[in-house]
This record gives C-alpha cells, sequence and structure tokens, in this order.
C-alpha cells in the first residue's frame, strides 16, 4: 500500500547521507581550501532542499495512515514506526540531516562573528610606524578566508576518567568561561568528543538550553571522583 512512498523515502535518505558523510569530512579537516568552504555551504543547502523534500513525502505517507482504519491502520503506524534505511530508522536520518546543518550554520556565525572582531582589532592597532606594523601584520594578521574555530585547537577526550579533569580544565578555561553564547559552547565541546564520551551525548540536540545538560551527562559520567582516586590508586 505504502510502498512506492517507503521507496521515494529511501532514495531520499540515500542522497541526505551523502551530503552528511560529505559534510562530515569536511568539517574534521584543520584547513579548508576556499572550495572546500564552498562545498559544505552547497551541502547545507542541499541538505535543505532534501528535507523538504522527504518532509512532504513522510506527511503524505501520514495523510495515507489518516485514510486507513482498523487493522489496515495498525499495521501501517508499525510499518512508519519500524520502517529502516540503512540499518536506521529513517527519521533518525532526517535529525541528523538537520543536526548537519544545525553546526554548519552555527560553525560559520561564529566564524563571520569573529573575523569582524578580529577585523575591528586590527584597524584600532593602526599607528604611524608603517614598517614596524607591516612586519605584525606578517606574523599576526588573520585571513579571513581562513578564519576556523578552535575547536580543532582543543584537547580531545575520548572518554577514560582519569582524563576528564585535565580535559575539562583546559575546556574551561579556553571554552566554558568565555562569553559566548551557550549554543557554539555546546558546538565546541562536541568537537572534542570522541568514543564513549560522544555517544553518550550524541542524542542531544545542539540548542543554548542542552549545553548545560551537557556538561552535566559527561561530569556526571566520567567526573567520579570516587572512580577517579579508585583507579589512581591501582595504578
Amino acid at each position: 500500500m505504502s510502498g512506492a512512498i517507503r521507496k521515494t523515502i529511501a532514495l531520499t535518505v540515500a542522497r541526505l547521507k551523502v551530503y552528511i558523510k560529505d559534510s562530515d569530512d569536511l568539517r574534521q579537516k584543520d584547513n579548508l581550501t576556499d572550495d572546500e568552504h564552498d562545498q559544505l555551504q552547497r551541502n547545507c543547502k542541499m541538505l535543505r532542499r532534501t528535507l523538504t523534500s522527504i518532509e512532504k513525502t513522510v506527511d503524505k505517507w501520514l495523510d495515507f495512515i489518516a485514510t486507513l482504519n482498523g487493522q489496515e491502520k495498525t499495521t501501517e503506524l508499525e510499518q512508519f514506526e519500524n520502517y529502516k534505511v540503512s540499518e536506521r530508522q529513517f527519521q533518525e536520518w532526517i535529525e541528523l540531516a538537520k543536526e548537519t546543518c544545525d553546526l554548519i550554520e552555527v560553525e560559520y556565525e561564529s566564524l563571520a562573528a569573529f573575523s569582524r572582531a578580529s577585523l575591528n582589532s586590527n584597524i584600532t592597532q593602526h599607528n604611524s610606524h608603517l614598517a614596524h606594523q607591516q612586519k605584525e601584520t606578517k606574523a599576526q594578521h588573520i585571513n579571513l578566508d581562513r578564519v576556523r574555530l578552535p575547536k580543532f585547537e582543543l584537547p580531545v577526550f575520548h572518554g577514560e576518567k582519569l582524563k576528564w579533569p585535565a580535559f575539562w580544565q583546559s575546556f574551561e578555561s579556553a571554552i566554558h568561561e568565555q562569553p559566548i553564547p551557550a549554543i557554539q559552547k555546546l558546538t565546541y565541546l562536541r568537537s572534542c568528543l570522541r568514543d564513549s564520551a560522544f555517544s553518550c551525548i550524541e542524542a542531544y540536540a545542539v540548542t543554548n538550553a542542552n549545553y548545560q545538560v551537557v556538561v552535566d551527562v559527561l561530569t556526571h559520567r566520567f567526573g567520579d571522583t570516587r572512580a577517579i582516586k579508585k583507579r589512581s590508586n591501582q595504578s
């Protein structure tokens, strides 16, 4: 009954996967070329377009379900709730695509703000010693087309409790205590996490409200001082 709809969803999810993987690969690189910056922006636009398309298909499926009754409706609802593409419930792919777009947009908003601040700082440092200024600028000048978020310079945490205090101390000083939006702090924090550390907070959406929630989850799981002391004594 809904076979054609499911086939359309599967094909659309396949496109989402391509854009998600390509975007993730680009975001993990330390230095992007101009073309790669542009490609990341194009990926975000294509993800948004593809999301609009798949959401229309989902609405069509729900409208179809609404026309059914009794056992047919129950069966179709079960198919809707359990339908998987590439071993994931299809709605998980939709949420992952939205999260990827949100992360790209947050990073570029931060990039633009940081670039403007850097430019203003360079302007205010202008003085009459032109030769000296040119020498300093060569060493300190920030190429606005290459500014990257500092997440790649931050420490990485894989989930080892003994390493949590050192990781958090570094992150706290570099990001947590800085006067930047909580959603930006969460973006930085997620970029530092790997393996079990990332898995335990992966489900939390990137929002201002969730930053402190994610910090609390990590602190509760990896910052257990008793467990840390016990492992230290056994070493």
